[in-house]
């Protein structure tokens, strides 16, 4: 579960940054 967290951490950081 931590492997598939990984990638998809990044991605939503970068929606969380593209909204603000």
């Amino acid at each position: 579960p931590m492997q598939a967290l990984l990638p998809f951490a990044p991605a939503r950081v970068v929606v969380v940054t593209s909204q603000c």
